[in-house]
């Protein structure tokens, strides 16, 4: 089984993002998600997550309406995360979305890029990811 690679494209408004998405995406190994700041919603998320508290955590995230386009249906994120995280930490609760995510929209994408502009975690996004690489847009 060849293992996905993970990028997080991280820009400033009016940079280019949608254009360099579009280019990226036309490469069939690689596939870039809608925007969304899912991330950063469960990096200020300040309680800890568990089976008892799952509920409770899905309707803070699905208040965003960027990740409601995302178009993962919270009955199956609530299934998934259920059967797939034995430890309901940050960094195991983003790639089971990601992995939903783009299990359903471009499964055979090796290269998954994350799109979201938030510069101000950074560290915290490298800290939860290092593996990760990164694409920056500066305007």
């Amino acid at each position: 089984m060849i293992r996905n690679t993970y990028a997080i494209l991280l820009y400033d408004n009016r940079s280019g993002s949608t254009l360099l998405s579009s280019l990226l995406n036309r490469y069939e190994e690689v596939s870039v998600s809608l925007e969304s700041f899912f991330v950063i919603n469960i990096i200020e998320y300040k309680y800890s997550v568990c089976k008892d508290t799952l509920d409770e955590f899905l309707v803070y995230l699905y208040k965003e309406p960027q990740f409601s386009e995302l178009g993962i249906k919270r009955d199956k994120l609530r299934r998934y995360l259920l059967k797939n995280i034995i430890i309901f930490d940050k960094r195991q609760i983003i790639y089971s979305i990601i992995d939903l995510y783009f299990k359903d929209r471009d499964p055979q994408a090796k290269c998954r890029v994350l799109k979201f502009g938030a510069y101000a975690y950074l560290e915290e996004i490298k800290e939860l990811f290092p593996e990760v690489q990164f694409i920056h847009i500066i305007r």
